[in-house]
């Protein structure tokens, strides 16, 4: 073998780690290849496991099991557990401190089909509920949720990439935001005059309560850049507030994708706003359809049967 022949799973995990930080991963990313990293050497390491050129086939196939049978993981969560190990073995391979990749064989576990959405009523409910709050306590934070409900529910985008949103990614004349997705992918998204309506009204007054224009569009109560596991926690709280069990920020993506393809929004117009093709630049979307991108997200936007 080429290389190094011994090399302790900590140094080699702390390595591949320090090389996706080097590329300019997404912290999402980084942050996922820790979590899944750390809990595989914590389950090699109690089966007598140090040297990662020792590991093969059947201590992945174990970890696997391990994470299904004993911790109850869902078909999506070990097929990303799987994911990560071979990108990591991968990675062993490039820099010769193994050969073969003991994941190889490994398959994706067969994942359920289904989508949850949410109805008509339990939007309602949930935008009902942020209105009550904003009325009754008028805080920046009662505000910012309800706006972040309106934006995840009119765009698709994904919660690091509302995270991610910045003042200077509005354009109120061109009625645009400009999102930051996957593997740093940009493109443009077209507002409705609803939610442009509600950009605006909040610009002026986060400005006012957190007395200077922050940098992002949610910030968190210090003015700062609002985490994904904030906004998860948010959702966390309603979800048991208004039981509704599926309530996530994931869902209010599929349920903009499902109520806009109801309502008629082609599959070229949706694949450009969600960002699902992140190997073609947005220009090339803006250019394909021009206008009619707006026009089709203007007809169809899931927001325009909401009373807000």
């Amino acid at each position: 073998m080429k290389g190094v022949v011994f090399l302790l799973l900590k140094y080699a995990i702390k390595d591949f780690i320090d090389n996706a930080k080097y590329n300019n991963l997404s912290l999402f990313t980084i942050d996922s290849y820790g979590i899944v990293l750390k809990e595989f050497y914590q389950f090699c390491i109690e089966n007598g496991v140090t040297d990662v050129t020792k590991l093969n086939y059947s201590h992945v196939k174990n970890y696997l099991m391990h994470c299904k049978m004993e911790r109850s993981n869902k078909p999506s969560t070990i097929n990303s557990k799987l994911r990560i190990t071979k990108t990591f073995f991968n990675y062993l391979i490039d820099i010769e401190i193994i050969e073969k990749n003991p994941t190889q064989k490994i398959k994706r576990i067969k994942e359920e089909k289904r989508i949850d959405i949410l109805t008509d009523a339990e939007i309602k409910m949930v935008l009902k509920y942020f209105e009550r709050i904003k009325i009754r306590e008028n805080t920046i934070i009662s505000h910012r949720n309800r706006l972040i409900v309106l934006t995840f529910l009119s765009t698709g985008i994904r919660r690091g990439e509302l995270c991610n949103l910045r003042w200077r990614d509005v354009d109120f004349t061109q009625q645009t935001i400009s999102v930051f997705g996957k593997k740093r992918s940009m493109r443009t998204i077209p507002l409705i005059e609803k939610l442009r309506k509600e950009l605006a009204e909040w610009k002026i007054i986060s400005r006012d309560l957190y007395g200077q224009e922050t940098e992002f569009v949610f910030p968190n109560q210090q003015g700062k850049q609002l985490t994904i596991d904030g906004v998860s926690s948010m959702f966390k709280k309603v979800r048991k507030k208004l039981n509704i069990p599926k309530l996530n920020c994931q869902i209010f993506r599929h349920t903009f994708t499902s109520k806009a393809a109801q309502r008629g929004m082609t599959t070229d117009t949706l694949r450009a706003i969600l960002g699902h093709e992140s190997i073609l630049l947005t220009q090339h979307y803006i250019n394909l359809f021009g206008v009619d991108l707006k026009e089709q997200n203007e007809r169809f936007n899931p927001l325009n049967d909401i009373d807000i």
